[in-house]
């Protein structure tokens, strides 16, 4: 009978663990794809666009969808080292200098053990090399217990409007 019990028991725990998601389906879907909570409403893709750059920038303005944001975090996360490589130094660290972009950032891509990184966003093909344009995506790190790499999004930042190379926030198109 105990026999049987842990036999039984072996069996569920394989099967829990066959269909439990990965950490990077739970990033993507706690992150990218929800926008229930506090720090997770205020920021993009939760089903909303942001929109960089005002009218009157030297650089223009430019509106990224939900889609194309979550399409260029998981673009992005493809890009590191430890996966298929980068383009033309992105991902690179963002130290989070300027005080606006640091600011707005979401409690859980300030907390100790998170590095920040910038990707760069542009309308049609996913970046490649060559010129990132002013738009970027910036996406937290952290390391696991088991060692791997956990990435994921946290805000959309721009050059447009900013003097110094400096960047601030795209922020969620309301209207």
């Amino acid at each position: 009978m105990l026999l049987l019990k842990l036999f039984s028991l072996a069996l569920l725990a394989s099967q829990y663990v066959a269909s439990a998601p990965t950490d990077e389906d739970f990033r993507l879907s706690i992150r990218d794809d929800t926008c229930g909570g506090n720090e997770l409403s205020k920021r993009a893709p939760c089903n909303q666009e942001v929109h960089c750059g005002a009218e009157g920038d030297a650089q223009g303005t430019q509106k990224y969808s939900a889609d194309k944001i979550k399409g260029t975090v998981k673009w992005a996360k493809r890009s590191f080292p430890d996966k298929e490589g980068n383009y033309n130094g992105f991902p690179k660290y963002y130290g989070a200098s300027d005080s606006p972009v640091r600011k707005a950032l979401p409690a859980d891509c300030t907390g100790t053990g998170v590095t920040l990184y910038e990707f760069p966003i542009q309308e049609g093909d996913h970046y490649k090399g060559g010129d990132p344009g002013p738009d970027r995506v910036v996406l937290g790190e952290t390391t696991l217990a088991d060692g791997t790499k956990s990435r994921f999004f946290c805000l959309v930042m721009t050059h447009r409007g900013v003097l110094d190379n400096g960047f601030k926030v795209c922020p969620a198109v309301t209207d």
